[in-house]
């Protein structure tokens, strides 16, 4: 029994070697959990930022820019983002059209007009 725990404490030893050892990396200064927690804090701006725009009355529902963009989005849509580019509000909204290639459309988020129609990236 005296084998056996001294063996489970050392395999756990050595398999937890490789995760606290440096790996050497060219990029040392690159931390992706920095990257993960900056990326959660702008989005979390942009969702404040979203909010209070629209409590504000200041952009539209998001179900009426939707509603209003239907005849070029269908029901494929995959994904939307709030933006601010200068002072422009608008939405990305991506959607698969009829080939089923991917696209996105830009629309004014105060009046839903609609700015741009491309290719999604």
């Amino acid at each position: 029994m005296r084998k056996l725990v001294l063996l489970l404490m050392m395999g756990l030893m050595l398999g937890t070697a490789p995760a606290l050892a440096d790996d050497d990396r060219e990029d040392d200064d690159h931390y992706p959990e920095q990257d993960r927690h900056d990326e959660s804090e702008r989005e979390t701006e942009g969702l404040n930022e979203l909010l209070k725009a629209r409590r504000s009355g200041e952009i539209l529902p998001l179900f009426v820019i939707l509603s209003m963009v239907r005849p070029i989005t269908g029901n494929d849509i995959v994904d939307i983002e709030f933006e601010r580019e200068g002072g422009l509000l608008k939405y990305g909204i991506y959607f698969l059209d009829a080939s089923g290639a991917r696209r996105e459309v830009y629309v004014d988020a105060r009046t839903g007009d609609v700015l741009e129609i491309k290719a999604a990236d």
